[in-house]
C-alpha cells in the first residue's frame, strides 16, 4: 500500500486574526456593514478583485461569511460572496484530505480497507470513497499541490485533473520533472478552466517525454471500439472510442452535414441536427444496402442486414398499442415499431 508523506499543515490556524466584512457596493443597505473592532481584518466584499483571499483562516472565513445579512448587501458583494464560499468549500475538502491521509497512515493495507470505511461513514458509493482516498493520497505526494488546495487557490476538480494526468503519464518522468510539471500546473490553474488545464498538462507531459507519450498512444489505440449503451424511452447512446484524429474527422463531417441541413424554418437545435445527420449516414447504408463508396453491404447468413423488430400484427394495424421489441435494444413503444415498419 502507498506510504503516507508528511501531511501539510491544516488550513485552519487559531492564531489568524478575526475577519470582518464590509460592503462598498452600490445597492447595499446603509448601515448594514458591522462596526470593525480594532485589529481585525476587514474584507470589502464588493471590492475583492480576485480569489482566493490570501492568508485567510478557514474558520475565520466561515464566521465572517456566516455573519453577512445576504438580503442587505450589494450585487457585487453577492457575487464575491459566492466565490468566497467556494474558497471555503475547497479549503474544507483539503482539510478533510489531511484527516484521510492520517487514517491511511495508521491503516495496514490502506488502499484495500480505508475506502470501505469511508464509504460506510459517508454513506457513499465505493467509487466515491476510493476517489476521496486517492485524491488525499495523491496530493500528499505533491506538497505544492496540497498547499495550493489547502489555501483554496485551486479547486478539487482541478486537483483531480492534475492527479489524473500525472497518473496517466506513468513513472517515466524523474522526480524533478514531476515537481516542475506540478508547480507549473498549480500556477496556471488560477487562470484556466478545468478543460484548459487538462489540455495544458497533456501538452506539457508530451513535451517532457515524447517517446513515452508515443508508447502510451499506441497502447491506448488498442482499446478503440464502438459501444451501444441502452437508455430509457426508446433512446440509446452510440459511443465510439477512437484515435483523436479519427474522432475529430468524424465530428467535423457530422458538423458539416448538420450545418448543411439547417434551413429557414428548421426548428431543430444544432445538436439535434448533428444527431439526425449522424443517424442518416447509417440508415441510408441499410436502406441502400451499400457502403458509402458503393460497395455492396455484406450479408448475414445470406440475408440482407436490417433492423430486427418483433411486433404483433394487431399492433402494426393500429388496433392496440402493445410494446414491440427492437433487436439489440429491447422494448419500444408501438408507434416506433410502426414507423420502422
Amino acid at each position: 500500500s502507498p506510504t503516507s508523506p508528511t501531511s501539510p499543515t491544516s488550513p485552519t490556524s487559531p492564531t489568524s486574526p478575526a475577519m470582518v466584512w464590509s460592503d462598498s457596493g452600490r445597492g447595499a443597505r446603509p448601515g448594514a456593514s458591522p462596526v470593525v473592532p480594532s485589529g481585525e481584518r476587514v474584507v470589502d466584499l464588493a471590492a475583492v478583485q480576485e480569489f482566493p483571499l490570501p492568508g485567510v483562516d478557514l474558520a475565520a472565513l466561515v464566521a465572517m461569511l456566516g455573519s453577512v445579512p445576504v438580503a442587505e448587501v450589494s450585487g457585487a458583494a453577492l457575487v464575491n460572496g459566492v466565490a468566497a464560499w467556494q474558497q471555503v468549500v475547497t479549503m474544507a475538502q483539503a482539510a478533510q484530505a489531511v484527516w484521510v491521509r492520517e487514517l491511511q497512515a495508521r491503516t495496514p493495507d490502506a488502499l484495500r480497507h480505508v475506502p470501505d470505511e469511508l464509504a460506510c461513514v459517508l454513506v457513499s458509493t465505493k467509487r466515491h470513497a476510493e476517489n476521496t482516498f486517492l485524491r488525499a493520497w495523491g496530493t500528499g505526494q505533491h506538497p505544492a499541490l496540497a498547499d495550493a488546495w489547502a489555501a483554496g487557490a485551486i479547486d478539487t476538480r482541478k486537483v483531480d485533473a492534475i492527479l489524473d494526468e500525472l497518473h496517466r503519464s506513468g513513472t517515466a518522468l524523474a522526480g524533478l520533472q514531476v515537481d516542475a510539471v506540478v508547480a507549473d500546473a498549480v500556477h496556471r490553474a488560477t487562470e484556466m478552466t478545468g478543460p484548459q488545464l487538462t489540455r495544458h498538462l497533456r501538452a506539457t507531459l508530451i513535451a517532457a517525454d515524447p517517446a513515452v507519450a508515443e508508447q502510451r498512444r499506441l497502447v491506448e489505440r488498442q482499446r478503440r471500439g464502438v459501444f451501444l449503451e441502452l437508455a430509457p424511452d426508446a433512446m440509446a447512446r452510440l459511443i465510439a472510442y477512437l484515435p483523436a484524429a479519427d474522432a475529430t474527422a468524424a465530428f467535423t463531417a457530422i458538423d458539416a452535414l448538420a450545418g448543411h441541413a439547417g434551413v429557414d424554418g428548421d426548428t431543430r437545435s444544432i445538436d439535434q441536427r448533428r444527431a439526425d445527420a449522424f443517424s442518416d449516414v447509417f440508415t441510408s447504408i441499410l436502406d441502400r444496402q451499400t457502403t458509402p463508396d458503393g460497395t455492396a453491404l455484406p450479408t448475414r447468413h445470406g440475408q440482407r442486414v436490417a433492423l430486427q423488430v418483433t411486433v404483433a400484427a394487431t399492433t402494426l394495424a393500429g388496433l392496440d398499442d402493445h410494446p414491440a421489441t427492437l433487436g439489440s435494444y429491447g422494448p419500444i413503444p408501438a408507434q416506433v415499431a410502426r414507423e420502422l415498419a
